[in-house]
């Protein structure tokens, strides 16, 4: 034990390089592969990772990675077979398989879900239990009438107006399904607008400038919007409320913290031409994947497509 009179500070600060990466289960094993490879470059080193401490979090039992393969290429795999000789060439002293470096902490208490009878039942649900008990409540408590686009935005308009001050939304598993919802939202809605891409004559072509897609953007005033792009206070994916417009700047309020945010538009380019557009799209409905890390009061979601992945072998569940 060191006495209080006798603690001295280094005079030589310490320097910890921690990599934290969130939404592990969205990693694949190639990425992950990539990431190791990337980080010995830019630390000069050939130690796993660079020699830099990695910290993951995240739910396996949430969404799979994203890739082209209909086999989810999880973390926790060996790298796919095509990639194995140039890794051993790139990365010669990292194990084949990364997930064997880290040690897992499991925290077992859900923060979110208090209720005590929607907590039990989400976490059943979680591990892929289905008892005649969970179907009765879910029954009971989630059932609407209907798929169609109209009738789950009924039930949407519902809940907003039983509980104006409250975040509800509408999830679906593909992009498809959601631009299919979204454009059904703005062909009925009265307070539709179109606002067109601005290429102006005096437009700059050397300062920094988004990868976009040159078309007109349809929004609904009064309606959700999401930010497509990091953003000087504002992070890509912030959900908000398109108040007014005009030709310069969109209004909008945040639905995280009701801020008035003004946003006006950006530089695009798709590598020929160069255009001014607002870094936004029409947001009443999400996919699953983008909802990640939000928190609703309540939600509508389209079943359409999906399924219960298989489980998980028990080598994630050994360390």
């Amino acid at each position: 034990m060191v006495r209080k009179n006798e603690w001295k500070w280094s005079e030589r600060p310490v320097v910890f390089m921690i990599k934290l990466i969130d939404k592990i289960s969205l990693i694949s094993a190639l990425f992950l592969t990539q990431i190791d490879h990337r980080l010995q470059e830019i630390f000069g080193s050939d130690k796993p990772f660079g020699g830099v401490s990695v910290v993951v979090f995240g739910d396996f039992l949430q969404l799979p990675p994203v890739t082209s393969s209909r086999v989810p290429e999880h973390v926790f795999r060996c790298v796919p077979g095509e990639y194995r000789a140039v890794r051993a060439t790139v990365t010669p002293k990292s194990p084949s398989r990364l997930w064997d470096l880290f040690n897992m902490l499991e925290l077992e208490e859900n923060i979110r879900a208090k209720d005590r009878e929607e907590a039990p039942v989400l976490a059943a649900i979680r591990l892929g239990e289905c008892t005649e008990s969970i179907r009765g409540f879910l029954h009971h408590r989630c059932r609407m009438d209907g798929g169609a686009p109209e009738d789950v935005f009924r039930e949407i308009r519902l809940l907003e107006n039983e509980d104006p001050d409250k975040f509800f939304m509408v999830l679906a598993k593909t992009c498809a399904t959601v631009k299919a919802m979204n454009k059904w939202v703005f062909d009925n809605s009265t307070r539709r607008i179109v606002l067109e891409p601005v290429a102006e004559s005096s437009l700059t072509t050397s300062g920094f400038s988004l990868r976009g897609e040159r078309c007109p953007l349809r929004l609904v005033v009064g309606k959700k919007v999401m930010v497509t792009l990091p953003l000087e206070g504002l992070a890509n994916g912030v959900m908000a409320r398109l108040i007014r417009y005009s030709r310069e700047y969109l209004v909008l309020e945040r639905l995280d913290n009701r801020k008035t945010v003004y946003l006006d538009r950006k530089l695009f380019t798709d590598g020929q031409r160069y255009w001014h557009q607002f870094p936004v799209v029409m947001a009443e409905a999400i996919t699953v994947h983008k909802s990640q890390g939000m928190t609703f009061d309540g939600a509508a979601v389209v079943t359409e497509g999906m399924n219960r992945w298989s489980a998980f072998p028990g080598d994630i569940t050994d360390r």
